[in-house]
């Protein structure tokens, strides 16, 4: 995981391990393995990682990434020319 999440159990407050909130981001529920209690991802408030079509092939992915990516530098770009319009008229 790129950025450390700690969760505990919404039961007896164990921490959670890091194995099972990668499963709960999945959208899977889990068990606290101190009181064995059902974790939900409805208990946290969690993104939740979609998960990956295994039929799509890897042009698709890179199509995917692609795409995204366009997006987001699109994103900033706007967002450069946004703060150096706003430089100008100071």
């Amino acid at each position: 995981m790129s950025e450390e999440i700690i969760l505990y159990c919404i039961e007896c407050g164990a921490r959670l391990q890091e194995d099972l909130i990668t499963y709960l981001r999945e959208g899977k529920m889990v068990y606290c393995e101190q009181c064995g209690f059902e974790n939900k991802p409805s208990d946290f408030n969690l993104k939740i990682i979609p998960k990956v079509n295994a039929s799509k092939t890897p042009k698709d992915l890179k199509t995917l990434i692609k795409a995204t990516g366009n997006r987001l530098l699109k994103k900033v770009k706007t967002k450069i020319n946004e703060m150096r319009e706003e430089q100008k008229n100071r």
